[in-house]
């Protein structure tokens, strides 16, 4: 926590993947952060980053590095939030492979800070479905949601943030998804392949956007991709593929409400 000029380099962390709260690395508030070459198992998540209401002196998280690590997670690989009271930003994940994992990458924004100037590249990632009783997500390659905790709650924003030369297999699609008070904008994907298979016998017709007001669990069938409350999404070279054990499962391939500037371009269904 509060930590400045950090070079984490070739650990190996293996956590039990039963018990929660044992995340592997929690960058909070922090700066200037090299994590490189890490192999992680852990129930919780893998690698978040966090800024937290008790350790608001110490400012942002931003100018943080990821490259070269192997993560597994029944919770999310990599994971911005859920604490979230001060700025996310200039993060760069690359070159990492994610497998095993019920939530690959995660941006939870539940407080007031911004997530904003954040890179994905160069990523392989692996879910699947684990008990809905115990963990947040339901094996999204990527979430991105924007959610009050409460009514009382002032949400940031998610902006400028990059998904590039990735390859995804599970058993879910991609959720970007914000409430009547949010502000998502400007996501880019390019170069995105994404194949829908079955790996558990999981039910694969329920959304999770927890923590929130409410539930935060809905009926849903599947979707490539679902976007609600966003604006200036762009899907470039979107690839997908539905192999036949989930095909009675996925209704619509892409579902877009309230997305104003939406734009995709040589979206394939292989």
């Amino acid at each position: 926590m509060g930590c400045e000029d950090v070079l984490i380099d070739g650990i190996r962390i293996l956590n039990s993947l039963n018990m929660a709260n044992c995340d592997g690395i929690d960058p909070d508030h922090c700066r200037n952060v090299r994590i490189t070459g890490c192999h992680i198992e852990c129930a919780d998540d893998c690698i978040v980053f966090k800024n937290t209401a008790s350790a608001m002196q110490y400012g942002p998280c931003e100018n943080i590095t990821v490259t070269g690590c192997t993560l597994t997670s029944t919770s999310a690989a990599i994971k911005f939030g859920t604490e979230s009271e001060a700025p996310f930003r200039n993060i760069i994940v690359q070159n990492c492979n994610i497998s095993r994992t019920n939530r690959g990458i995660s941006l939870q924004l539940r407080d007031k800070g911004c997530i904003e100037n954040v890179i994905f590249s160069g990523l392989n990632i692996d879910t699947r479905l684990f008990s809905p009783r115990h963990w947040w997500g339901k094996a999204e390659p990527i979430a991105i949601t924007a959610l009050r905790r409460k009514e009382t709650t002032q949400l940031g924003c998610i902006r400028n943030i990059t998904f590039e030369n990735i390859n995804c297999t599970g058993e879910n699609g991609i959720l970007i998804y914000g409430d009547e008070t949010s502000d998502i904008s400007d996501i880019y994907f390019k170069n995105l392949s994404l194949t829908l298979t079955e790996k558990t016998s999981w039910p694969k017709n329920t959304k999770d956007l927890r923590p929130c007001i409410g539930s935060g669990l809905a009926e849903d069938t599947l979707h490539v991709l679902t976007a609600h409350n966003a604006r200036n999404v762009t899907l470039e070279n979107l690839r997908w593929r539905t192999e036949k054990a989930m095909q009675e499962y996925v209704t619509e391939q892409i579902v877009v409400t309230e997305c104003p500037g939406f734009k995709m371009n040589t979206g394939q269904n292989a």
